[in-house]
């Protein structure tokens, strides 16, 4: 489905998942507050603009996979109680999992993200892969970013600029084989 703008937030909530499996938006798609109860099946999406699924946001299993978002992906303070999964992601101007966002598992392996990619003050609970992933800017994992998984994986990254892991926590395994600045 071909789409302009894309409004799912502000209170809605989806209790038998949401598929936008290979959805096309032209400009930005929101889904700021809302709650989704199951899989929220983005794989494949397209959106020329912003994803934004931040704010008070609750979800179960995202499917984010091969996605390409044109500008910045947020998920500033959502929570995610299963598996956040972005391997193969593209985001174009940045990726923000910021200010006391929560998730279980994520997996970022393979995603390219041009701009910057924060976890600044972010908990996630489970293993957090990111092996294989490029960042165009820097990697922000800092200012009580809480990893307490049994690993956080960076193995193959290559980070652009800085990766800052200053006043974190991490109580797994921290694999850093990465390349770090151009």
């Amino acid at each position: 489905s071909d789409l302009s703008d894309l409004f799912m937030g502000a209170g809605a909530e989806f209790f038998n998942g949401v598929n936008l499996h290979h959805a096309r938006v032209g400009d930005s798609l929101s889904l700021m507050d809302a709650k989704v109860l199951s899989t929220l099946e983005m794989s494949g999406l397209q959106v020329e603009q912003h994803l934004h699924m931040g704010g008070t946001s609750e979800f179960e299993d995202i499917e984010l996979q091969g996605a390409t978002i044109g500008g910045q992906l947020t998920l500033d303070g959502a929570k995610v109680t299963g598996t956040l999964m972005m391997s193969g992601l593209h985001a174009g101007q940045g990726l923000f999992m910021r200010l006391g966002a929560e998730f279980n598992k994520v997996d970022l392996h393979d995603a390219t993200v041009s701009g910057q990619l924060s976890l600044q003050g972010a908990k996630v609970s489970g293993v957090l892969k990111m092996n294989g992933i490029h960042v165009g800017g820097s990697l922000h994992m800092r200012e009580k970013a809480e990893f307490t998984g049994k690993l956080v994986d960076l193995s193959g990254a290559k980070v652009g600029n800085q990766l800052d892991l200053n006043g974190a926590k991490v109580t797994g395994i921290l694999k850093m084989r990465a390349q770090i600045g151009r």
